[in-house]
């Protein structure tokens, strides 16, 4: 018996509006290394990466993978398994269409203004300023959509995301049972 997907990259403008400005949706904003260390069996936190996902893969939890964490993950994968750029697309696309049931994909454009005001809006954010672009956007991201929950493993994202996302940031190694 298959569970039937709601097939997510047909939502209208109106749609993906109102989950992103809603306040009583679940939305977690899936980083990088997330991606990487669920998809990978042998990645150190593979066990915590599964024990945020698979509870939450088939329930009304709305899943947020931007257009740099694509671009990422796609170069990262392939260099860490040694596959093609195809395979490695293949991959996330597999995992976005058929792992998880609520799967936003894209995010803001990305052009000068965009730019510029982000770093305008946090010039006085000392911390968020350190880190990679890359980071920096995604976590400017996060910040524009209501009740996000943000995941990571990188500890400066995590460090400098607390500064305007609160509790709303999460670093993914905590301490389970099996976990250090």
């Amino acid at each position: 018996m298959s569970k039937k997907k709601e097939n997510t990259s047909k939502l209208s403008g109106e749609d993906m509006e109102e989950i992103l400005n809603s306040p009583d949706k679940l939305k977690l904003y899936l980083d990088t290394n997330i991606l990487i260390a669920y998809l990978d069996k042998s990645h150190k936190f593979n066990y915590e990466a599964a024990s945020i996902i698979e509870p939450l893969k088939d329930r009304e939890c709305w899943f947020f993978v931007n257009t740099i964490v694509v671009g990422e993950f796609i170069d990262q994968w392939r260099k860490l398994k040694k596959v093609s750029i195809n395979n490695s697309i293949h991959t996330l696309i597999n995992f976005m269409d058929n792992v998880l049931k609520h799967c936003l994909r894209g995010g803001s454009p990305i052009n000068l203004d965009h730019v510029f005001s982000s770093y305008k809006k946090h010039s006085k954010h000392t911390k968020l300023l350190k880190v990679p672009f890359n980071d920096f956007l995604i976590l400017n991201e996060a910040e524009s959509i209501k009740n996000i929950k943000v995941i990571t493993c990188d500890h400066g994202m995590f460090s400098a995301g607390k500064n305007i996302l609160k509790k709303n940031i999460y670093y993914l190694p905590f301490k389970t049972k099996k976990g250090k």
